[in-house]
């Protein structure tokens, strides 16, 4: 049974782009024979790392090959250009073949909502979708680490997250890249994944995981399209990416950014009257962060408002890697 016609035709494979003509036509020579649950694939033209290269690759490219456990690769000699892989399968076709069914289903509603908007629009559409549904979990469950952990379950750990954000890039025509790399904030100190990608022509760095984890009472954008120098204090990667150059500034689009003590004050007695949850991000204006938390919970008992109170209880939480305060009323 052949599981192609369930991918994009168009789907976006950045890691395929950079491969060598060798490594391209082991790339869909693996590809075919996976979609078919061929037991053994013969690959020729590269040697055995390569083609192990080329398996990795081929898992970023395309989440729906959730159903993959792993590979062997059968060789004479390392260095030898053929070689036969064998995948050892998770599910059977069928199973495999409900599960991807059961995904497009799923996401129907949204894609069919955002088929036709920007990318920004499709973007901050998933990246809110999938804050607001998943729930940050590490299982012994072969979907925590696929994109159907995310989509049918709701749970899953940074690589299910953007695989199922690729995933769901792929369905709205929107350019995603999965990015294996590290990271040393929120108490991860090793491997992590998050996405790249493309708004109206230029890459940003985008991590669903962190802001999904940071998402309680509300959705934040704290690693919403950044770029290398605004996502490299606390994300690092080996593979050859795409440039981000710049960041794109959600946070001033939403009108949450304040360059100027008075404009804060007076958004802060805005907000406080109407909503429990105020989020804002700041310029780097004070050299010692102890210095800006103190004066930001100064304003804030200063022009906080409750009916006709001019104070109320808060909790104040921070990023300050990325300069971004939450206060919640109590």
């Amino acid at each position: 049974m052949d599981l192609a016609s369930l991918i994009p035709s168009k789907q976006y494979r950045y890691y395929f782009e950079g491969l060598s003509k060798e490594e391209a036509s082991v790339y869909n020579t693996v590809l075919t024979g996976l979609l078919h649950y061929s037991k053994e694939i013969a690959c020729s033209g590269c040697t055995v790392s390569q083609v192990q290269k080329v398996y990795h690759f081929l898992k970023l490219d395309v989440p729906e090959l959730f159903y993959i456990k792993n590979i062997k690769i059968r060789y004479r000699t390392e260095n030898a250009l053929h070689c036969t892989v064998i995948p050892e399968y998770r599910f059977t076709v069928s199973q495999s073949r409900d599960t991807l069914i059961s995904m497009s289903l799923n996401c129907r509603d949204l894609v069919d909502k955002y088929k036709q908007c920007s990318d920004f629009q499709k973007e901050k559409a998933i990246h809110d979708y999938i804050a607001s549904t998943v729930k940050y979990k590490d299982t012994e469950a072969p979907y925590s680490h696929e994109a159907p952990g995310a989509l049918l379950y709701r749970i899953g750990v940074c690589e299910g997250i953007a695989k199922a954000f690729k995933y769901l890039s792929d369905q709205l025509g929107l350019q995603s890249v999965v990015v294996f790399g590290s990271s040393n904030e929120q108490g991860n100190e090793g491997g992590h994944a998050w996405n790249l990608v493309r708004v109206d022509g230029v890459f940003y760095h985008l991590d669903t995981t962190f802001d999904t984890t940071i998402s309680s009472s509300c959705i934040r954008y704290d690693y919403f399209n950044l770029s290398d120098a605004d996502i490299q204090p606390s994300h690092h990667w080996n593979d050859k990416l795409p440039e981000c150059p710049k960041t794109f500034g959600i946070y001033e689009k939403l009108g949450c950014y304040f360059n100027r003590g008075k404009e804060l004050a007076s958004y802060i007695r805005k907000a406080s009257s109407v909503q429990n949850t105020i989020v804002f991000k700041l310029p780097r204006v004070f050299l010692n962060d102890k210095m800006m938390v103190a004066s930001i919970k100064k304003l804030l008992q200063a022009n906080i408002q409750c009916g006709l109170k001019s104070y109320r209880q808060f909790s104040l939480t921070y990023n300050l890697k990325q300069l971004v305060f939450q206060v919640d009323l109590l």
